[in-house]
This record gives C-alpha cells, sequence and structure tokens, in this order.
C-alpha cells in the first residue's frame, strides 16, 4: 500500500511517496497527485521511500508533469529515483529515447 504526504518545504510543495503503487492503488495515487497539484504552483515528488510501482505509477505521474507544463509549472524529482521506478520505467519504454522531458531524470 502507498502513502502521501504533501509537505510545504523552502515554498515548494513535496509530495512524499512511501510503499507500493501498483493499479491497486492507482485512484489514491491520482487524488493526492490531483489535491497537490492544486495547491502547490510547483512541486517536486519525493520517490526515496517508493518499494514497488507498475506502469500505472508512470502513467500518473507523467500526467501530472505534461499538466503542469501546460500551466507553466514545473514538476521536479527530490532527490534520488530509487531502483524500482527505473525498473519500471526501462521495462515500460519510458527511458527509450530519453531527453531532458522525463522530470525524474533530473532526480539522479
Amino acid at each position: 500500500m502507498g502513502m502521501c504526504e504533501l509537505r510545504q518545504e523552502n515554498g515548494k510543495g513535496v509530495l512524499v511517496l512511501s510503499g507500493d503503487f501498483t493499479v491497486a492503488e492507482a485512484a489514491a495515487l491520482k487524488e493526492s497527485l490531483a489535491q497537490a497539484l492544486a495547491a502547490c504552483q510547483d512541486l517536486a515528488v519525493d520517490l526515496a521511500g517508493v518499494e514497488r510501482v507498475d506502469l500505472t505509477f508512470l502513467q500518473l505521474l507523467r500526467a501530472a508533469h505534461l499538466s503542469l507544463a501546460q500551466q507553466g509549472k514545473a514538476l521536479e524529482c527530490a532527490g534520488a529515483v530509487p531502483p524500482p521506478v527505473v525498473d519500471a520505467a526501462e521495462q515500460a519504454g519510458f527511458l527509450i529515447g530519453v531527453s531532458d522531458y522525463l522530470f525524474w531524470k533530473r532526480g539522479k
């Protein structure tokens, strides 16, 4: 089960994620992301505590990233990206031809 906590750090929202984020947790993650997006001009996600993810996790983060970009806002990755997220992104093809557009690549 995944846990989401929205914090304010240095005037920026940080959504701290921990645990598992699979299709079973997708609705709760979507709601947490929507609340964070509505509350924050700029948002970072802290993925350090994420243990297991699937494609739905990656799709929701990508959708949040695109939604903010269309509003002239930013989504960043706070800190390092844990191996489960990197592995899932590689398996799903999210890293093929990667350039700067995948925000979690900047969190290395």
